[in-house]
């Protein structure tokens, strides 16, 4: 089977199952990405299908960048998913119950970053990520538990359908973000 016909029939089912709201599973053996780079290629074929319902990618989440958690969730190191319009609140708003599985939400400190980098444009001696920084606002991440066991699916999976993202909400933005105390 080739490449993208696998990652295709891959993503089709992971949006089925998460759409359906039908708790995810291991992907069939040939289906399953065998890396967390492969992880990330799936990643963008799923996210390509949700888009359709969930608006364009506005931006992008990191989980499990803690020791604790990556102990608890057996992960070696941080992992990634994208943001959709359409799940992203501001200030306030509703959260139907009914769209998820087991629903969650963890505090955050979101980030906007004043523009486009790419990893190229990256190096320590000439370069901090602290230059790109807009602004800095209080979040909230949507999380969904979404499947039957994420233990039996792999990082790979996980990382291919967003590591458990559901959307966010944001509070204000604050632009003198370099003006706060980090350290207390």
């Amino acid at each position: 089977m080739k490449h993208f016909e696998r990652l295709s029939q891959a993503a089709l089912i992971l949006v089925s199952q998460r759409k359906g709201l039908i708790p995810i599973q291991p992907l069939p053996h040939k289906l399953r990405p065998t890396n967390e780079a492969e992880g990330y290629v799936l990643q963008g074929f799923v996210n390509q299908l949700l888009q359709r319902d969930l608006g364009p990618i506005v931006g992008h989440k990191v989980g499990c960048t803690t020791p604790v958690m990556q102990e608890f969730l057996g992960i070696l190191t941080p992992c990634a998913g994208e943001v959709f319009s359409r799940t992203v609140l501001t200030g306030h708003g509703m959260v139907p119950r009914n769209g998820f599985r087991r629903i969650g939400v963890e505090c955050e400190i979101v980030v906007s970053i004043s523009e486009t980098l790419s990893p190229d444009d990256y190096s320590e001696e000439k370069f901090s990520p602290m230059d790109v920084i807009g602004s800095m606002m209080v979040g909230m991440e949507i999380v969904d538990d979404r499947y039957e066991h994420y233990g039996s699916l792999g990082v790979p999976t996980l990382i291919a359908d967003n590591f458990f993202n559901s959307g966010c909400v944001l509070g204000d933005a604050f632009t003198c973000w370099d003006t706060l105390n980090f350290n207390d």
